[in-house]
């Protein structure tokens, strides 16, 4: 196999990435009239969300 070279042709020092939080909702309110569908993936969607604040992807509110 041939020797592979890299060679840095130009460029200059980059700037660190922004990072843009996702706006806080309002958790979702489980209710007893929800479907086990509906209900599982609401209980998704906000643990979803408290590992996204816990992370600091996301506004705390």
């Amino acid at each position: 196999m041939p020797e592979v070279t890299w060679e840095v042709s130009g460029g200059g020092e980059q700037s660190p990435p922004t990072k843009k939080k996702m706006v806080f909702l309002t958790p979702i309110k489980i209710t007893d009239n929800m479907d086990d569908n509906q209900k599982t993936f609401f209980t998704n969607y906000n643990n979803m969300q408290k590992e996204l604040i816990k992370a600091g992807l996301m506004e705390s509110k």
